[in-house]
């Protein structure tokens, strides 16, 4: 039960009082359970405050949802990019371990709690825009770094020409979709003994490697296919 003031007064913002509350408000009761005289009380602030900034509840459940569905670890992958862009000899390998990386933060409890959330978006229409709008941005960020990334590694292929590095980097969007799908898709190994989850996670990387494989191959086969090609 709440017994006192949460943060110290004047260290926050209201706004920022509320969204703190409402998370630990989520922590607590659930979607479901979550009730507006609560958050008020623990953020020390007026029920009529927080319908003026949020419009009503579902409005506060998007703006806390969306900002804790959404991360930054698709967003550090633009670092990534500039580390392949310094690499020797980079490898698909190393687009394996990368992602592998970027992904632990999709690991429970982090993933479940996106599940959760796009569960909870089934009700919440302008959730679902939001939620919307953050994938197609991760997306970008998945992207942009498989175009480097890829053209990094097929310029290091024997016999490699810039057709062929185009036709792989051409590839680049349906190969992230197929990543980000695979974080949400891996969801039940969370329910395995560590071992056997650990073992499941190097399979995951192994299939990695051949699907990057595969795209550097088709992109390859497309060249050769191509009137133009040699």
């Amino acid at each position: 039960m709440y017994n006192g003031p949460m943060y110290p007064v004047g260290k926050l913002t209201s706004r920022q009082r509320i969204i703190r509350a409402t998370e630990q408000e989520l922590l607590d009761s659930g979607t479901s359970g979550l009730r507006m005289e609560v958050v008020a009380q623990k953020a020390e602030v007026s029920v009529p405050l927080i319908y003026k900034y949020y419009g009503n509840r579902d409005g506060l459940l998007t703006e806390v949802l969306s900002q804790l569905y959404d991360g930054d670890s698709y967003q550090k992958l633009s670092a990534y990019a500039d580390v392949f862009l310094e690499m020797q000899n980079p490898s698909v390998d190393d687009i394996a371990i990368l992602f592998a990386t970027v992904q632990q933060k999709f690991r429970m409890p982090g993933r479940w709690q996106r599940l959760q959330i796009l569960a909870a978006s089934a009700e919440l229409p302008e959730l679902r825009t939001r939620l919307a709008a953050i994938h197609l941005e991760h997306q970008k960020h998945v992207i942009s770094f498989l175009t480097v990334a890829l053209e990094a590694v097929v310029s290091q292929q024997p016999g490699h020409t810039e057709e062929s590095i185009r036709a792989a980097v051409s590839l680049a969007p349906p190969l992230a979709s197929l990543i980000m799908t695979q974080s949400f898709g891996s969801v039940l190994d969370d329910l395995i003994d560590v071992e056997d989850r650990e073992a499941a996670s190097e399979e995951m990387r192994v299939l990695l490697r051949l699907i990057i494989n595969s795209v550097i191959t088709a992109g390859a086969e497309t060249t050769v296919d191509s009137p133009h090609g040699s």
